[in-house]
């Protein structure tokens, strides 16, 4: 499967920014992408105010690009779009995934939401305009089976595991990471979790300037293969960065090094519950 990936440095100008993602979308399909990806918030990078009216005239964007998959024939996945949590405080930052019918099977809210305090001071706090979704989603299309993540959703392997466990062997991470954390641990975290699950990565990412918080954001869209190898690295300019998944390599990997199949995960879900009733137990003997 050819797969296109869309860099790009969204801003604050939501039409600006929808006009570039398919400007983009085209491009890649008429390079021969069977499926685009496009990276976390690439609707808009701005005020949380604005992020909220977004949300809730969103339908008609959403359609747009619906209809885009299904005129091009290709699969795509909007990285992430705000959509309304019924509280006018928050929103869920959604991933949308469309198939070449312009059906759109999945709609995945991101898990965890990310918190970091930089040496210089300043800070990001997702939860003050987001809320973390409840449900963790794959969905199978022919011989590929996609899981679903989002950026932050990065460093918590055991969603990751949860998807391979469900079969899942190309695990999505559109992401807006920062250039700090970038520069630390992106390709390292990236890598892992590939190798990990021996699973082809594919992680959309912004790059340049973040007006919404106000910081560099890393770019270096990545597509790694399932022993780890980095297939495309986009570095830190916009544009669609192309790369193949060839499913019989990633069967003979799984094939060579069985390690999905060795996991004790019933050695392993033991103790993790004996823990948790030790830890529940020591907290009801201090009066907790």
């Amino acid at each position: 499967m050819r797969i296109g990936l869309v860099q790009i440095c969204s801003t604050d100008n939501l039409q600006r920014n929808i006009d570039k993602a398919e400007g983009f979308i085209r491009e890649a399909a008429k390079a021969g992408a069977q499926l685009v990806a496009l990276p976390e918030s690439f609707l808009y990078r701005g005020s949380p105010q604005n992020l909220q009216d977004i949300s809730l005239k969103l339908k008609p964007t959403t359609l747009r690009f619906s209809r885009l998959a299904k005129e091009l024939g290709i699969r795509l996945l909007l990285g992430t779009v705000p959509e309304p949590t019924g509280d006018r405080g928050k929103l869920y930052n959604t991933s949308i995934f469309y198939m070449p019918s312009g059906e759109g099977p999945v709609r995945y809210k991101k898990l965890h939401l990310f918190s970091v305090a930089f040496e210089d001071g300043k800070s990001i706090d997702e939860s003050r305009t987001f809320r973390g979704g409840n449900r963790v989603w794959t969905h199978r299309d022919g011989e590929a089976v996609y899981g679903f993540t989002i950026c932050y959703d990065l460093r918590f392997p055991e969603l990751f595991r949860l998807h391979a466990q469900a079969g899942a062997n190309v695990m999505f991470v559109p992401s807006n990471f920062t250039k700090p954390t970038g520069e630390a641990h992106w390709h390292l975290l990236l890598r892992a979790r590939a190798v990990e699950n021996l699973s082809y990565v594919v992680a959309p990412a912004q790059c340049g300037f973040d007006p919404g918080n106000r910081i560099e954001t890393y770019g270096h869209s990545l597509v790694v293969s399932p022993w780890g190898e980095v297939l495309l690295d986009m570095g830190e300019a916009e544009g669609i960065g192309y790369a193949t998944l060839d499913f019989q390599i990633l069967a003979e990997c799984r094939k060579r090094l069985p390690a999905l199949g060795h996991m004790r995960s019933d050695v392993i879900k033991l103790e993790v519950k004996d823990r948790r009733a030790e830890l529940i137990a020591a907290q009801e003997r201090e009066g907790r």
